[in-house]
C-alpha cells in the first residue's frame, strides 16, 4: 500500500494503480482498502480513465461511510484510528480531485 501511494505522489500513476491492484483491496474491506481504492481513483483520474476513477472512488466512499466518525460521535477503536484518518483524508482528496475537469 505504501509503495502504491509513493508511486502516485511521484506521479507514476500507472505504477500506483498496479501496486494498489496487487494488494488486492476488498470492496467490503477495512480502512486500508479504502486507502487503496482512493489512490486508485486519483491515479486513474490522472491517467484519463474516468470510469475506473469513479468506480474506485465509489468503493472507497462505501468503506469510509462505515468507519467511525468522531465528528458524529462515533469513536475509533484504538488500533484503527490512524488508518481510519488516512482513509478519510485520501478519500476526501480523491473526491476533490475528481470534481476538477
Amino acid at each position: 500500500m505504501a509503495k502504491g501511494l509513493a508511486e502516485y505522489r511521484a506521479e507514476r500513476h500507472q505504477a500506483a494503480v498496479k501496486w494498489m491492484q496487487q494488494s488486492n483491496p476488498q470492496t467490503n474491506g477495512m480502512p486500508w482498502d479504502a486507502i487503496k481504492f482512493a489512490v486508485m481513483a486519483m491515479a486513474n483520474h490522472r491517467l484519463g480513465r474516468a470510469k475506473e476513477a469513479e468506480s474506485a472512488l465509489a468503493r472507497a466512499q462505501a468503506i469510509v461511510a462505515k468507519m467511525p466518525d468522531p465528528a458524529t460521535g462515533r469513536t475509533f477503536a484504538a488500533v484503527d484510528w490512524i488508518n481510519c484518518l488516512q482513509a478519510r483524508l485520501l478519500c476526501h482528496e480523491a473526491e476533490e480531485l475528481l470534481k476538477k475537469p
